[in-house]
């Protein structure tokens, strides 16, 4: 043993309490187990002796109280330590006779290792009358008041950080924490989540001061213990000099030596070219694995450390394939009956040929069933990643780790020294070897950097100074800090400023200081903190005396104690305070996803491909926003993950989903700091401190799709009822049963046709559904502007069990907020949920709107609108449509999260129609929108386009949603050019086209019957070549499509019915025309693959023949098929004349191209068709990738 000591710290020379009789003596240098009383003596039953390093320090944990820091090996029996620290306690209680309360606190770094030691400790300790708890981020408890009445709490210190914010509540709690255990404390050498371990420690000796000088109830037992446990490090003198006071701490650094287990160290050097990534050399290294395996396991079980998720099932999959493992018929038999419970199937059928994985992408049941098999070694072979390596025990004869890179956000690292040291300290089973084995794997040039680190150490270090701010804003909204003084006063509490002390130039202080020239640069560093933390309004500085720092006041203003309540990071903060009021949803939600709390997440490699699926893709439903360019960051992931939750999309990698929910808990958090960040800020946000009505509005919804895992307006509502998952809400979708009321007009026999469930579940269901509350809100105005709001609930038939939550939001049309409560609970007594009444600030506002948002449930929301100001808001009127009128030629308004390309067009007129957009559907259609004729559009480059969305009862299971959401027609420079791959799918033609009847001229127009069209009044009007008629478009949308050919005349034109049931929408053809028999499709757009200068070539070619349809194939509706048909993203431009034969046309002439057979790349096709001017430039709508296919092309005469 080696024990240095800081200044001021002595190492066991104190006078240790006298010991009691039942001390009875050592077996040599090892202590008995018969040494601890009989009623504790079952805490230790796994073992008759403690080993060298427990009996070592034994005498200063068992009989003294001091404050204790052990550094030894890992596997050196650490946890019994800590049981004996509370068994000491315990014996205190017991000889006083105590029977007031007390708290014991563990803090381990991560969940897995609370719950691993919370089954150990209730077991052995529940029996003694100590009541246990594990509190973790998967719990909901929020406050010391929430905290369940127990005497030992496992935590971690994230959530502990959380609960201790709030201490000087609840004083009483603190003042009974008698025993602080603190694991793993060499996490400080974490860059995330070191500093707040680092904090949590420093309040608690604040917690500590504050209860002894506040006096209070007398305490039978003796103060605050600290006992910190640390894998080896040679600073453990700096970690006793941070958690206690000057002779009150001692401290033991337990060499390798001590170890009980011996471990061979080897590190094995490979040749890397420096052309090849590290991720090839990573994969190089499964061809060497076996061949270490069958050198050093000797037989026994081995655990291969991989740097990532998709390595750890790389590496398995490669020794199950490529070699061979002997198994004994008793091994088999153990690892079926493993596998029979595995519920990932790649995993059973490895572990059945003796290798298993592990990772946290695999369920907790999985989990946890390959942790004990190991552990009982039934499996031979374990593959994991190092995050193992950190929580549970699972000690392996050898120990490999395979790469000592791992992968970051920024790029490949090595693995910080501390995670090399736990990983080989995994090597050596206690219970069955004498000696363990540890492999490193790495680059032949990093060899003697790991011989060297393997014989040594490496200090543990702060890194509270990158995280300063956010720590010095909790203390001052706790009053722990109050000025310059005091914040001084915290900072010599900290870690850092040991360290800083010790190794200045590690912290960026100049070399050769002294200890009040360090101060002094602290003392800067901490000014410059403060200085920022004031610029953001989140603090208040008041100086005693003019221009004196030191006697400068500081105090936490609203937003600061919002920071600190939710534990935002500084730089969210930051980007909080750039909200200007009117933003919508998606920028809301984009905000969100930039903020700091997910930067702990890494967007992996092997996680993009599904991510880019999720994105954007042609076979398959995708996200509401699409993301520009390919999925490359951690904002992106969080935007394209928690979409996919809210879009009911499923994310097929299990790992993502496990981050997929980290990260809506983490989202939820965010969101209701926002909402209040928000509400607190009115007339003190954005550029000119206006109103933030709509940024409000947008948050609320926002929390109620991270609450119910829904998009507000989603069509997958039955998703939130008792037996309805995600594949019964889809089916539900499908079948148009997109909300409560729809699914209450449903005969229960048909939700159990189409669920295939059996009797009485639909009638459960419909049950269940009716009793779910229907609100209404009402806006009065009443004398002198007052304005009354109520809201009803009028269900009579509402159960006030299902503790359903409202948010009550009224705006006017300025953009102020008149009126918000969020959370309202059920008012039990009649239905009339809520009512309020003010007075407006100004009456001069066009309208006000009142919003009811259900906190915990989508689809029970409701809104309404009151004219306020007549006359303002007729001069509102006129000015919105003033201003739709002189802007139908200006781009649409794209975000920056969908940075717009504007295309360079040849020939770019104005458009053809326009149809004025409203936030939920068509507000108004143009009295007149005409369709020009064929010859006054030669020069067009784009012919109309209309977008459908208006809340339609569509294929869902097919459509991105979100390009459903508006009716647009415009011409091309209007349209995102980088909209979803979704927006562009095809129409099968499969018949043949008579060329003599071919149209004259075509244009295609659709609407949706669910749009509001209020009156028959908004009419079309259709030209041709030869004549104009004028249609009505309701009564075009009572018209069947099963009408012959003899019910066409010009009164009353045939058209096509685009839609199966039960949607139903209609397209026109002029008189005369007759076309191909169509599939039911869907009419979409705008094309995402439309070459904009090739429309010209169309026109003139093929001026009697030209239209264009968009849609989908009907007719195949496997995916299979359609795959095997590269039917998978086609804009048919409708060309039915002699064309050349290209690639993928079918046999004949008068047919259309690509629009079936076997097309390697229907992209090469669309060159070849689009492109005749023989260049290249059309191709920059497609991907960069992909070649222009040249082969079967040929100039057109164009004349």
């Amino acid at each position: 043993m080696t024990t240095e000591q800081p200044s001021g710290i002595s190492s066991r020379n104190w006078t240790s309490h006298p010991r009691p009789e039942r001390y009875v003596g050592r077996q040599g240098d090892l202590r008995s187990v018969d040494e601890i009383a009989p009623v504790f003596r079952h805490v230790f039953h796994e073992f008759q002796q403690f080993n060298e390093i427990q009996s070592l320090v034994m005498d200063d944990m068992l009989y003294t109280d001091k404050s204790l820091v052990v550094s030894a090996p890992t596997g050196s029996g650490k946890t019994a330590i800590f049981e004996l620290a509370m068994v000491r306690l315990l014996m205190k209680l017991e000889d006083s006779r105590y029977e007031g309360d007390y708290r014991m606190i563990y803090i381990a770094p991560i969940k897995a290792l609370c719950a691993e030691k919370f089954a150990d400790w209730k077991g052995k300790f529940e029996p003694l009358g100590v009541k246990t708890a594990e509190v973790t981020g998967d719990t909901e408890m929020k406050d010391f008041w929430d905290l369940p009445d127990c005497n030992l709490i496992l935590t971690t210190p994230e959530k502990w950080n959380s609960i201790t914010r709030r201490w000087r509540q609840n004083v009483n709690f603190v003042r009974m924490i008698r025993l602080v255990m603190i694991d793993e404390v060499h996490i400080l050498n974490d860059q995330f989540r070191g500093p707040v371990l680092e904090a949590v420690v420093s309040r608690m000796r604040s917690i500590h001061r504050f209860v002894e000088g506040d006096g209070g109830e007398s305490a039978v037992v003796d103060p605050m213990r600290i006992i910190a446990l640390s894998a080896t490090a040679p600073n453990v003198a700096d970690l006793a000099a941070w958690v206690g006071e000057a002779n009150t701490t001692c401290f033991y650094n337990i060499s390798e030596s001590r170890r009980p287990i011996k471990i061979d160290k080897h590190v094995l050097g490979y040749y890397c070219d420096p052309s090849t990534s590290p991720f090839r050399f990573d994969m190089n290294l499964n061809y060497k694995l076996f061949e270490v395996i069958c050198k050093y396991s000797s037989g026994r079980p081995s655990l291969v450390f991989c740097s990532t998720r998709k390595a750890t099932e790389s590496a398995s999959k490669h020794l199950v394939e490529q070699h061979s493992l002997r198994l004994t018929p008793d091994q088999v038999s153990a690892l079926q009956i493993v596998a029979n419970q595995l519920q990932n199937g790649d995993l059973k059928r490895r572990l059945l040929a003796g290798v298993g994985y592990h990772h946290a992408g695999l369920s907790i049941a999985d989990r946890q069933l390959i942790e004990d098999a190991f552990r009982a070694g039934r499996i031979p072979v374990l593959c994991c990643t190092s995050g193992l390596a950190m929580g549970v025990n699972l000690p392996a004869h050898l120990v490999i780790i395979k790469s000592t890179q791992m992968y970051t956000d920024y790029g490949m690292e090595e693995y910080p020294e501390s995670s090399i040291f736990q990983m080989i300290g995994r090597a050596g089973r206690p219970q069955f070897d004498t000696f363990g084995v540890a492999v490193i794997m790495t680059q032949r040039e990093n060899v003697q950097k790991y011989e060297r680190l393997a014989t040594g150490s490496v200090p543990i270090e702060s890194y509270l100074h990158e995280h300063l701010a956010e720590h010095l804003n909790s203390e001052i909204v706790l009053q722990t800090i109050t000025d310059l003084a005091s914040a001084m006063d915290w900072i010599r509490s900290t870690f850092l400023y040991v360290r800083a002390l010790a190794a200045p130039a590690r912290y960026g202080l100049p070399p050769n200081l002294d200890k009040a020239q360090i101060e002094k640069k602290l003392e800067e560093l901490c000014l410059n903190e403060l200085n920022a933390l004031e610029k953001y309004s989140l603090i208040v500085k008041n100086a005693k005396d003019q221009g004196d720092d030191s006697g400068m006041m500081v105090s936490a203003t609203l937003y600061g104690r919002l920071m600190a309540q939710y534990c935002l990071n500084f730089r969210t903060v930051k980007l909080l305070r750039k909200i200007k009021g009117t933003e919508p949803l998606l920028e809301i939600f984009t905000l969100l996803t930039y903020c700091d709390e997910f930067a702990v997440f890494k967007c992996r490699n092997s996680d993009k491909r599904t991510l880019n699926e999720l994105n954007r893709s042609s076979t398959r439903s995708t996200i509401r926003f699409p993301l520009r360019g390919r999925i490359q960051s951690t904002t992106a992931m969080a935007s394209c993950l928690m979409q996919a939750v809210f879009g009911n999309l499923p994310i097929e990698d299990g790992s993502l989903q496990q981050e997929a929910t980290k990260m809506i808990n983490i989202g939820r958090r965010l969101i209701k700091c926002m909402t209040e960040f928000i509400y607190v800020g009115q007339g003190t946000i954005g550029q000119d401190g206006g109103g933030v009505y709509q940024a409000l509005l947008s948050t609320v919804v926002l929390s109620q799709c991270l609450e119910t895992k829904l998009w507000e307006n989603s069509p997958y509502i039955t998703k939130q009822l008792k037996g309805i998952g995600a594949i019964y809400a889809g089916q539900l979708a499908a079948r148009g049963k997109i909300s409560f009321q729809e699914l209450l007009d449903t005969n229960p026999r048909e939700l159990e046709v189409i669920l295939k469930k059996n009797p009485p579940f639909g009638s459960d269901l419909i049950a269940f559904v009716r009793t779910l509350p229907v609100f209404s809100i009402d806006l009065v105005l009443k004398k002198d502007y007052f304005l009354e709001v109520t809201v009803n609930q009028k269900n009579d038939c509402y159960s006030k069990k299902l503790a359903v939550k409202i948010s009550i939001l009224v705006g006017d049309s300025n953009n102020n907020v008149l009126f918000f409560k969020e959370n309202l609970d059920a008012n039990p007594g009649g239905s009339c949920w809520y009512q309020e009444s003010f007075k407006l600030s100004d009456a001069t506002v066009a309208t006000a709107t009142g919003h009811v948002i259900c906190s915990n449930w989508t689809g029970l929301d409701c809104s309404k609108s009151i004219v306020i100001n007549e006359e303002a808001a007729y001069a509102s009127s006129q000015k919105q449509r003033s201003r739709k009128a002189n802007n139908t030629n200006a781009s649409k308004k794209i975000t920056e999260f969908y940075r717009k390309d504007d295309p360079k067009l040849k020939n770019t007129t104005s458009q053809v129609a326009s149809i004025s957009v409203g936030d939920r559907g068509i507000e108004q259609l143009d009295e007149e929108v005409e369709i020009l004729p064929i010859e006054e559009t030669q020069n067009l480059s784009f012919l109309d386009t209309f977008r459908f969305t208006q809340k339609p009862k569509l294929s869902i299971d097919k459509q991105n949603e979100d390009s459903l959401q508006f009716v647009t027609a415009s011409t091309l420079k209007n349209i995102p050019q980088n909209s979803n791959d979704s927006d562009v799918t095809m129409i099968n033609l499969s018949e043949r086209i008579d060329r003599q009847k071919t149209l004259s001229t075509f244009q295609a127009v659709a609407t949706l019957d669910e749009s509001p069209l209020e009156t028959a009044s908004k009419r079309l009007k259709l030209n041709n070549s030869n004549s104009s008629q004028l249609l009505q478009a309701p009564s075009v949308l009572t018209q069947s499509s099963d009408e012959t050919e003899s019910d066409t005349s010009p009164t009353n034109p045939k058209k096509l019915n685009f839609f199966s049931q039960p949607a139903r929408c209609s397209v026109l053809n002029p008189p005369g025309s007759t076309l191909p028999k169509l599939a039911p499709c869907i009419p979409i757009g705008p094309p995402r693959y439309n070459p904009s200068n090739r429309m010209q070539y169309f026109m003139e070619m093929h001026r009697r023949d030209p239209f264009i349809l968009f849609g989908r194939p009907a007719d195949i509706p496997a995916q299979q098929e359609r795959q095997k048909n590269s039917l998978r993203r086609v804009c048919l431009f409708g060309v039915f004349s002699e064309m050349p034969r290209y690639r993928g046309e079918t046999s004949g002439s008068g047919r259309v191209a690509a629009t079936s057979g076997n097309v390697a790349n229907e992209r090469q096709v669309f060159r070849s068709m689009y492109s005749v001017d023989g260049d290249n430039n059309g191709g920059r709508f497609y991907r960069k990738n992909y070649h222009h296919a040249r082969q079967g092309r040929r100039e057109l005469d164009l004349g």
